[in-house]
C-alpha cells in the first residue's frame, strides 16, 4: 500500500473514531515520532518490560524443562492486567466528512461503516463472507462492478476489522470520477443489503475463505496468534473444522442480515491535483 492510502487511512480514521487512541492523524503520527528519541524509547521498554503483561508461545520441537528454566532467568514478576482487544464505540447519526488536496496522481476515495459485530460473536462469518462478496475478493462486487465495468477505480477494496467495529471501502480513481464512484461504491453495499447475490457467488467467497482458513493451518504466526486470542479474550476459538463447518452454515439470510447492521459513518477524500 503505497503512502497515499496509508494517508487516506490515517484521516479516515480520525473522522470514524472516538478514541482519541485511534483516531491519531497521519500528521500527529509523524510529529510524535520525530519527537521521540532513543532515551524515551528505552524508558518506554524498561516500562513495558516492568508492567505490561507478556505473553511467551513456544512452537515446535522443544525441552520444555529447559525453556521454563530459562524463563525463570529472566525475573519477571507476577502481574494481572486486564487487557481488551476489542473496541466497540457506538453508531453515530452524524456522518462526518473530510477531504484535502495534495499534489498525487491519484485520487483516493474511502468510506467508513460502523459494524456492531465482534470477532467471535454468532455474526462474525455471517460479515466476512459479506465483505467477501462486498470487496474482498477478485469475484466481488466492488471489484467486479466499480472496477472492471464501470471503469471507475484503479484499486478498490474493502477491509473489515472486527476488534474495532470498522467496515472500510476504499478506492483508488480519477478526482473527477468522486460522485459516481462514491454513489456505485454504496450501491454494492445496498445490493448486499437487498439480497441481490447469488448462490455461486457466496460458495465462491466461502472457498476463498476457506483456503485462507488452509494456508493458516500451515502457518506458525497463524498458529499462535489463534492461541493468543484465546488467551486475551477468555474464549476458545474453533479450530479448522469447526471454523469451516460454521462458515459452511452461513446462508443468505444471515448474509443479507450483515448487511443491513453496517451503516455509514465517515467520509474521506483526498483529492490528487498533481
Amino acid at each position: 500500500m503505497d503512502d497515499s492510502f496509508y494517508f487516506a487511512h490515517k484521516e479516515l480514521d480520525s473522522l470514524f473514531f472516538h478514541d482519541e487512541r485511534l483516531k491519531l492523524r497521519y500528521s500527529d503520527l509523524r510529529n510524535r515520532i520525530s519527537n521521540e528519541s532513543p532515551e524515551s524509547s528505552y524508558t518506554c521498554f524498561q516500562d513495558a518490560l516492568k508492567n505490561d503483561r507478556i505473553d511467551f508461545f513456544f512452537l515446535g520441537d522443544f525441552n520444555e524443562v529447559e525453556v521454563k528454566e530459562w524463563l525463570r532467568s529472566f525475573s519477571f514478576t507476577g502481574r494481572q492486567i486486564d487487557v481488551k482487544p476489542q473496541y466497540q464505540q457506538p453508531y453515530s447519526n452524524v456522518l462526518r466528512e473530510g477531504m484535502i488536496r495534495k499534489n498525487v496522481g491519484q485520487s483516493v476515495l474511502e468510506l467508513a461503516y460502523h459494524c456492531s459485530t465482534s470477532y467471535g460473536d454468532k455474526h462474525h462469518l455471517a460479515m466476512v463472507v459479506m465483505n467477501g462478496l462486498l470487496g474482498g475478493f477478485a469475484h466481488s462486487k466492488l471489484f467486479t462492478n466499480v472496477r472492471e465495468n464501470a471503469g471507475l477505480a484503479y484499486t478498490i477494496s474493502s477491509q473489515l476489522d472486527l476488534f474495532s467495529g470498522q467496515l472500510r471501502m476504499y478506492a483508488g480513481i480519477d478526482r473527477g470520477n468522486r460522485n459516481q464512484a462514491r454513489k456505485l461504491m454504496n450501491h454494492q453495499l445496498l445490493e448486499l443489503k437487498k439480497g441481490n447475490f447469488t448462490d455461486l457467488e457466496i460458495e465462491q467467497t466461502k472457498e476463498m475463505i476457506r483456503r485462507t482458513l488452509l494456508l493458516a493451518q500451515d502457518s506458525q504466526t497463524s498458529l499462535i496468534e489463534r492461541v493468543y486470542l484465546n488467551s486475551l479474550l477468555g474464549k476458545s476459538t474453533s479450530d479448522f473444522d469447526s471454523w469451516v463447518e460454521k462458515l459452511n452454515q452461513v446462508d443468505k439470510e444471515a448474509i443479507c442480515k450483515a448487511a443491513n447492521s453496517v451503516r455509514l459513518q465517515a467520509i474521506y477524500f483526498m483529492e490528487g491535483i498533481e
